[in-house]
């Protein structure tokens, strides 16, 4: 599912992109997303996932943290010069229920990092 970025979100994932070193900014990722795995630990109990999450343009990921193994959760995070069209979009796996699907989404949507 597609969603606009809140705006600290945007603020989080521009600052982000301007540190200069590239183990920084996966660091920052990996914050993140601890931020959203334990966001989902508290309203997906008992559920076994695996998240991955990146930060870049539509055709090309900057920051990633996605592995090649299979990933359940995968949130990108669309950047645009503009903060009204920066994008999250979030994937999840057909393999989980469904009713655990829709919650993913919603616990997920509009992320507002910490």
């Amino acid at each position: 599912r597609v969603c606009g970025q809140h705006l600290e979100l945007v603020k989080w994932c521009k600052a982000t992109l301007k540190l200069q070193n590239d183990t920084d900014k996966v660091i920052a990722l990996q914050k993140l997303k601890d931020a959203m795995v334990s966001k989902l630990n508290a309203t997906c109990k008992d559920v076994l996932y695996s998240v991955g999450a990146s930060i870049g343009s539509p055709m090309k990921d900057t920051v990633m943290l996605v592995s090649k193994e299979n990933k359940d959760i995968v949130v990108k995070l669309i950047m645009d010069p503009l903060p009204v069209d920066c994008k999250q979009r979030t994937f999840v796996s057909n393999s989980l229920p469904s009713k655990t699907r829709e919650t993913i989404f919603a616990a997920l949507y509009k992320f507002v990092p910490p």
